[in-house]
């Protein structure tokens, strides 16, 4: 059986009001997720606490990485930080924006700066979701569910 995370934390930010509702793992199948970031320390945890939550997990630590990983698993979800060494990870937004696709993949930013000027630079370069580094893997992950809807289908069958 899989195990049942509650993301009631992402009904209230994302919907506007709070129940209880709750995702399993099987809810989550087939949705493919990549994770882009140059830190290995970051990269490989998140990647594993993704797959661990039940989505299919790619990842790459670097703009042509990401584009590669991109066009060859076409994710559902980019997590996507904004600064890859001397790469800008929003560059990665902007061409997958620009790529003609039959579904254009949800794209979080992820950064350390919380600014108004880096969330609205992120927004310009079409992410739809901005997220800081420092939220925790399951405020990550009701984010993921909160954009694709999961959690208020699972809640209601």
């Amino acid at each position: 059986m899989a195990p049942k995370i509650t993301t009631s934390a992402a009904c209230d930010t994302t919907r506007g009001y709070l129940h209880n509702c709750t995702v399993t793992g099987t809810h989550r199948n087939g949705i493919r997720v990549l994770v882009v970031d140059d830190q290995a320390s970051i990269r490989l945890p998140l990647s594993d606490d993704l797959g661990e939550a039940g989505f299919t997990v790619s990842s790459a630590a670097n703009v042509a990485e990401a584009l590669g990983a991109a066009r060859a698993h076409q994710p559902h979800v980019v997590v996507l930080d904004m600064l890859l060494g001397t790469e800008s990870g929003l560059d990665v937004a902007r061409t997958l924006r620009t790529e003609s696709r039959d579904v254009q993949p949800l794209i979080i930013a992820l950064s350390g700066h919380t600014g108004s000027r880096f969330v609205r630079g992120a927004g310009e370069a079409g992410c739809d979701f901005y997220l800081a580094k420092t939220s925790s893997r399951e405020e990550l992950i009701a984010a993921i569910d909160g954009l694709l809807g999961l959690s208020m289908a699972s809640s209601h069958p």
